[in-house]
């Protein structure tokens, strides 16, 4: 805090960080999206699931990685 014209003036910084699971193993912190459909069946008034058919994909997007972002605000 610093005073300028008998007014206070403050700068604060952030950090901010997504996914720390996925920044100390790349195994770890990662979305999965079905890539099939058809998973869910109907057939004579009862719904079934076909495990055989599910099948998963590692959603390789900003989701699935790890980020970090630095700030700072300057108040007067």
């Amino acid at each position: 805090i610093f005073n300028i014209c008998k007014r206070d003036h403050t700068i604060r910084l952030g950090c901010d960080i997504n996914n720390v699971g996925n920044m100390i193993n790349p195994a770890w912190g990662n979305v999965k999206q079905i890539k099939t459909s058809g998973i869910v069946s109907y057939k004579d008034g009862a719904y079934t699931f076909n495990e055989a058919q599910s099948k998963f994909d590692t959603y390789a997007n900003s989701i699935s990685t790890w980020s970090i972002l630095f700030s700072a605000r300057y108040f007067f």
